[in-house]
């Protein structure tokens, strides 16, 4: 009881010398998050005030990629399936994606979590393919997983989440093919908000559960 009393005794009453050690301790642990980054990307690191500073000077338009995170067997029984779906994914995303930078030229930025494989691997390919920017906004737990290739990197929270807001703050819309309870809580928070959002079903996860009631002002389509 006693230790307890003197910890929020000493967190309410910290001194000036107190804070600004605190204050430096943080830095230096942002510091050096961004240096774990550094060693494993080429692209170019923002913190979110950098980052909507830049977007608002490029009058810059985000489409946000939400989906599988995993292997394609997430959306298959099979194999031979799951390469099938895969492709289906490509030739579906290649499509939107034309659209979008037909609309939105050099302004179109495309958003996703940063990690290699499933939805976001097709996105981050498709970017690269097409000419189109890409970004991550992801945790520092993303480090764990293989980072995919992109121009942009902002570094936000430490646990899957923790980022979530940010990202449904900074994108100014959605396409969504797959994914998980993560995807499905941002998908509903996105659509909340009045972001447009593009619900790609015909591949299981989180994307084939939403229906028009659950999401009226949506965009539904279908896997060919």
């Amino acid at each position: 009881m006693a230790f307890g009393a003197t910890r929020r005794y000493s967190a309410g009453h910290m001194s000036r010398q107190q804070r600004k050690r605190t204050q430096r301790a943080h830095k230096r642990t942002h510091a050096e998050r961004l240096e774990d980054w550094a060693q494993r990307t080429n692209a170019r690191l923002f913190d979110a005030a950098e980052f909507r500073s830049f977007k608002a000077e490029g009058t810059l338009h985000l489409v946000g990629v939400m989906g599988f995170a995993g292997s394609w067997q997430r959306a298959s029984d099979t194999r031979e399936s799951a390469e099938a779906a895969r492709r289906a994914a490509t030739a579906l995303l290649r499509r939107e994606l034309e659209a979008l930078a037909a609309e939105h030229g050099e302004s179109l930025i495309m958003a996703s979590g940063a990690t290699n494989a499933g939805t976001l691997q097709v996105a981050y390919k498709l970017c690269a393919e097409l000419k189109i920017r890409s970004m991550g906004i992801a945790p520092h737990s993303v480090l764990t997983y293989d980072i995919a290739a992109m121009d942009y990197v902002l570094p936000f929270g430490e646990r899957f989440g923790d980022e979530s807001e940010l990202f449904i703050l900074l994108c100014d819309e959605f396409l969504v093919l797959g994914g998980g309870r993560q995807t499905r809580r941002e998908t509903i928070d996105a659509h909340r908000r009045g972001k447009p959002v593009t619900v790609v079903q015909g591949f299981g996860g989180a994307s084939a559960g939403f229906t028009t009631e659950q999401l009226p002002n949506a965009r539904f389509i279908q896997r060919v």
